[in-house]
């Protein structure tokens, strides 16, 4: 699908257009970390002291460590689903030209 940029501000189409049209694919990280979260959470919540609240901050802080100890070989299988989710994201994406 090709949208004239001109013909996109006359039309003035919705938010939700547009923001579907400026997605991204998600990282490799992000994938990781969105498998991972509820495993890194209750972790933290086991070696923190009986009725502590964990923060965003602390699970986001353990998954980092859980990625950078990933060897190259775990990080790649990630990084293959991540650009097979880009390129999916980008077919499904309309392209934008300037009609003149």
């Amino acid at each position: 699908m090709v949208i004239c940029t001109e013909k996109l501000r006359a039309a003035r189409l919705s938010r939700h257009l547009l923001a579907a049209m400026a997605q991204r694919g998600q990282s490799a990280y992000f994938l990781f970390s969105e498998e991972r979260r509820a495993a890194a959470r209750e972790a933290c919540l086991a070696a923190a002291e009986p009725g502590a609240r964990v923060s965003v901050a602390t699970v986001a802080k353990a998954l980092g460590e859980q990625w950078r100890a990933l060897s190259d070989e775990e990080r790649a299988a990630y990084k293959a689903r991540a650009a097979a989710r880009a390129s999916a994201a980008k077919a499904r994406a309309p392209t934008l030209m300037t009609c003149g």
